[in-house]
């Protein structure tokens, strides 16, 4: 990783463990199905959660059904959609490019946190989880964290799109 962007990156007010997430987001060293068959360890090679296709990281953060709707909840789809999805590690430095702020980035490390809290909740616990539930757990860490930051509670419009329960139902079919 860039030094530079990585001791920028290093510097926002986000809990240790999510910068060594992002970290490990970055050098591609999650323990995805894709890096566990590489390492010879026995695995189904598709994809835990979507069963689609194998399991690499760009797949799970960025192509697996229910990412796209976290991505879309999120209203960070138009990032997304803008920039190299092929390789996450390019994704990031794009992404942080445009606009390294640390809401943005608040915003970027919740998603990818709660996407891949929930594919191990899928994988180690068995438990199908549901799309709403996600969202609003990605919802509520990114208020607390902007808190932190001192911007207060995130509000409707401002790249946090507060979902109506409407549009929550409309998910409600889709498990994760």
């Amino acid at each position: 990783m860039d030094r530079k962007l990585w001791m920028e990156m290093w510097g926002y007010p986000i809990q240790p463990k999510l910068r060594f997430f992002l970290w490990q987001v970055f050098r591609r060293i999650l323990p995805t199905t894709e890096k566990l068959i590489a390492k010879e360890v026995e695995v189904l090679p598709r994809g835990h959660v979507c069963w689609a296709e194998e399991e690499t990281i760009e797949h799970l953060m960025f192509f697996c059904p229910v990412a796209v709707a976290l991505w879309e909840a999120a209203s960070l789809q138009q990032s997304m959609h803008m920039f190299p999805r092929e390789h996450i590690g390019i994704f990031l430095r794009c992404f942080l490019a445009t606009d390294g702020s640390p809401q943005r980035v608040v915003r970027l490390a919740a998603l990818l946190w709660r996407i891949w809290k929930a594919r191990n909740w899928v994988v180690f616990q068995d438990k199908q989880v549901l799309i709403p539930v996600l969202v609003v757990q990605y919802q509520s860490q990114v208020r607390e964290w902007l808190a932190v930051l001192g911007d207060g509670v995130a509000q409707p419009g401002d790249g946090d799109r507060m979902l109506a329960d409407r549009e929550i139902s409309a998910w409600g079919h889709l498990l994760f």
